[in-house]
């Protein structure tokens, strides 16, 4: 819903460990992170801090324990 009319901010990460591995295209998550900052949505240009995204695709390294997230974030209606 949310998503829909908006044009999103995409953003990868890696993210160690693999507690994330389980999650699926359209899942929503709130990121806090401190390495991302000076975004182009007004809710990012301070950085993200409990920002919901939304997964567009979610890639676990097993071999290697960390796993990689292309996510979508918008700005709060």
């Amino acid at each position: 819903g949310l998503w829909g009319p908006k044009l999103p901010e995409l953003v990868t990460i890696r993210c160690a460990g693999l507690r994330l591995a389980g999650l699926a295209p359209t899942d929503v998550v709130h990121v806090t992170t401190s390495a991302i900052f000076g975004g182009r949505t007004n809710a990012t240009r301070e950085g993200y801090i409990n920002q919901p995204c939304m997964v567009l695709s979610c890639s676990p390294s097993f071999r290697d324990g960390y796993t990689v997230l292309s996510l979508a974030a918008i700005d709060p209606l």
